[in-house]
């Protein structure tokens, strides 16, 4: 393990890193991630965003310094956060020194934890100095071609829309054990008509694949947390429970924008095979995201399993095909759940 302090020409970074080598994939060019506005500020590591990036997510925690705005934790009264004058609004200058200070007693070993639960502005991820996944499928944005070209344990700087951002890369967490109902996804699929209900069950580091559309009571549990919640649903459902007041209570919302190709979920869904499982015939919806499969090609595939293997797939489809995977498994009745990108999903057969 090496730790590494670089001061050199307004770069400021602080690094701790070993010598575990990452899948690293090519930078596109500087002036297509930054403004000519934050190449000349001074206190934003540019020397970051020339580097290639690491492939894959990664995993971050962040002090989030606003300025010319009202702070969307804080409000108007900011302990600490420097005088606001009249409108409540730092201005930039002391925006910018409040990051210098910061990352002087980042340097000298402060926990930048605490520093996020005391100074951040963020109102999702202050407070409890939660880690925050980045992905980098979807629109492009700074944080997107920053946070993976730091290093691990590595701090830099950069602005974003009247804010900066001081950002430490951090190990991802720990594996959480896999809860899908392994016995129900080995059985058969039913070559009849399935319906079905669903709740999805999410957690903070989801909120980037949701576009931010995610609950307050999500933001507030880890992976760990989600999966105890939602064997805790299956159970509760196999014994009886009513399942709209769980839904109203637990479910997230699949954002819809995520790609051209379109597949919507609501509380009930259906999945109909012809004989023995032919091809898909079409993805409209049908009341409550219904979904049918007629005579095409593949009759050896129930629809499900076709569009799985369908390689050009988009990622809803790709994604919440799991769901129809499990319901044409289930028993009337039975309960089981699913994971996807979108988080856990708690799947009941109705007929």
């Amino acid at each position: 393990m090496r730790l590494t302090v670089l001061l050199a020409a307004g770069l400021t970074l602080v690094s701790c890193s070993d010598k575990k080598k990452e899948t690293q994939v090519s930078a596109p060019p500087l002036e297509k991630i930054v403004s000519g506005a934050t190449k000349l500020d001074s206190l934003v590591s540019h020397e970051v965003f020339s580097r290639l990036a690491t492939k894959g997510p990664v995993y971050i925690r962040q002090i989030y310094l606003v300025y010319d705005k009202i702070s969307p934790r804080f409000g108007r009264v900011q302990r600490g956060h420097g005088s606001r004058g009249d409108s409540g609004r730092r201005p930039r200058h002391e925006t910018i020194a409040m990051v210098k200070k910061l990352l002087g007693e980042i340097k000298k070993g402060a926990d930048f934890k605490d520093l996020m639960v005391k100074y951040s502005d963020d109102p999702n991820s202050g407070p409890r100095s939660l880690l925050m996944e980045v992905l980098q499928d979807g629109p492009p944005t700074k944080m997107k071609s920053f946070a993976p070209r730091l290093k691990l344990g590595e701090v830099g700087v950069f602005s974003d829309q009247n804010a900066y951002r001081i950002v430490k890369r951090v190990p991802p967490p720990p594996k959480v054990k896999d809860i899908d109902s392994k016995e129900i996804l080995a059985r058969k699929p039913d070559a009849g008509k399935v319906s079905y209900k669903v709740i999805h069950v999410g957690w903070r580091l989801l909120k980037q694949i949701y576009a931010g559309n995610i609950s307050h009571k999500a933001i507030l549990r880890n992976q760990a947390q989600a999966a105890e919640l939602a064997l805790s649903l299956v159970k509760q459902l196999n014994g009886g429970a009513d399942f709209e007041k769980l839904y109203k209570e637990f479910t997230e919302t699949i954002p819809k924008g995520i790609t051209k190709h379109q597949h919507h979920f609501g509380p009930l869904a259906k999945v109909l095979e012809k004989g023995h499982g032919h091809g898909d015939k079409g993805h409209g919806d049908k009341g409550h995201g219904g979904h049918e499969a007629g005579g095409h090609d593949d009759a050896h595939l129930n629809p499900a399993e076709r569009m799985a293997r369908d390689a050009d797939a988009s990622l809803k489809a790709t994604q919440l095909v799991k769901i129809h995977r499990l319901a044409l498994r289930l028993k009337i009745g039975e309960t089981g759940v699913v994971l996807s990108k979108f988080g856990y999903h708690v799947v009941k057969r109705y007929k």
